[in-house]
């Protein structure tokens, strides 16, 4: 049964979760990933440029890999952008 006092209880703990999944350390933290990809991207396409033709191949296909991984973090980054921006209070959650 949902008491006002049970109500409160869900609200904070909504509050609270939704706070700690969407906030600026989360934010900073997949900037930080996407660097890395893009770092990762840099350095396997001049390595790709110096190796033998046959061995190609396999290669690039690592590079569409982590380009395709830093698109889904951006995509990821961006919505994470927007749900940070949005603060909830527990009345918000209760009414």
């Amino acid at each position: 049964m949902l008491t006002p006092e049970r109500m409160k209880y869900i609200a904070t703990a909504v509050v609270a979760q939704y706070d700690k999944e969407f906030n600026n350390k989360r934010i900073k933290e997949l900037e930080r990933y996407i660097a890395k990809l893009e770092r990762e991207i840099e350095k396997l396409t001049e390595a790709a440029l110096d190796m033998p033709k046959e061995s190609r191949k396999t290669f690039y296909a690592k590079i569409e890999r982590a380009g395709a991984e830093m698109e889904d973090a951006g995509v990821d980054l961006t919505k994470l952008r927007i749900a940070s921006g949005i603060r909830y209070s527990e009345k918000d959650i209760e009414s």
